[in-house]
């Protein structure tokens, strides 16, 4: 009689539908590039050009942009950069991941807020967050993970880079409980961010300064 329920569950199981992540489509949208100080860098994944959105509970949970921070520096975090929608408030997300390609195991809240203030995907635009305040600083090669938790009134923006032209990032979403690459779907996220280094030096040639006088 075990053996008969045992093969009448796994029946039922083999039934039933397969869960897939599911993201929106919708016409493309793009937002404004952001203007870099001289000592600033923008690490970026996507083409800024959006062809749909995701959000919870049929794409995403929480979503973070993992990047490698660049030779030179050090570098500091001062804005993370989101192209997505929204109306309530959302808190700022990190996890201390070593590498680039290990899912994150404990997302932690940063204590900074934003609200992307804008209703729907069609007047989505990015979203600067000044987290200059965290005071972290990266070198060369460091890792940074970071994003934020969706609650299904909001998205945020997708690319298909990835998929068109194989220029994938890395950007880990958890989905019923699990972690997955947004990349193994196709897709970049609306997700970037900023770092500042030391300031350049500028160069001043001796016939720049003949000509003062």
């Amino acid at each position: 009689m075990k053996k008969a329920i045992i093969l009448f569950a796994l029946v039922a199981l083999a039934a039933m539908p397969a869960l897939a992540r599911e993201m929106v489509s919708t016409d493309a949208v793009s937002g404004t590039d952001l203007t870099l100080g001289r000592a600033d860098v923008e690490l970026m994944y996507d083409d800024g050009t959006f062809e749909g959105y995701g959000t919870s509970p049929d794409w995403t949970d929480i979503t973070l942009g993992v990047f490698e921070a660049p030779t030179g520096g050090p570098w500091t975090l001062t804005t993370v950069r989101f192209f997505m929608f929204g109306m309530a408030d959302h808190e700022v997300m990190m996890d201390d991941t070593a590498d680039l390609l290990t899912p994150p195991a404990a997302p932690y809240g940063t204590g900074i807020f934003f609200n992307p203030g804008t209703a729907d995907f069609a007047s989505a635009v990015w979203v600067d967050v000044d987290v200059s305040s965290l005071g972290i600083v990266y070198n060369a090669g460091d890792i940074i993970a970071i994003g934020t938790a969706f609650d299904g009134a909001d998205g945020i923006g997708l690319d298909d880079s990835c998929a068109m032209s194989g220029t994938c990032g890395v950007y880990w979403a958890q989905w019923s409980g699990m972690w997955g690459l947004d990349s193994d779907y196709g897709y970049n996220d609306g997700l970037r961010i900023v770092l500042t280094g030391p300031t350049p030096t500028e160069e001043v040639t001796l016939s720049a300064v003949k000509s003062l006088y």
